[in-house]
């Protein structure tokens, strides 16, 4: 029978706590929400980007999602400038972990 090396199980087992911390470190991600509400506050519904993008941090995510809101404010707003739906906010909410 062949023998794997001591070295090579240690260096495989610090591989895998590597991994193990990555994962960890990185557990808490982030996605990006916008609320529109298109007659009234009332009738709100919330939307995900499709396919969705996952942030490392909250600020990466807020940075973002400033810039979603900006171009889709361009979208929304009619040539008088007015928004034409009756509220529109964008955010980052943390990701479910699975």
């Amino acid at each position: 029978m062949l023998q794997v090396p001591r070295t090579a199980k240690i260096a495989e087992s610090k591989q895998i706590i590597k991994k193990k911390s990555e994962i960890s470190l990185n557990s808490s991600m982030f996605k990006m929400f916008a609320i529109i509400c298109a007659v009234t506050v009332f009738e709100c519904n919330t939307m995900y980007e499709d396919p969705p993008r996952v942030f490392d941090t909250k600020e990466q995510c807020l940075v973002a999602a400033q810039m979603k809101k900006d171009l889709t404010l361009e979208q929304l707003t009619d040539e008088d400038g007015h928004l034409t739906v009756e509220h529109f906010e964008v955010g980052c909410e943390l990701v479910e972990s699975v």
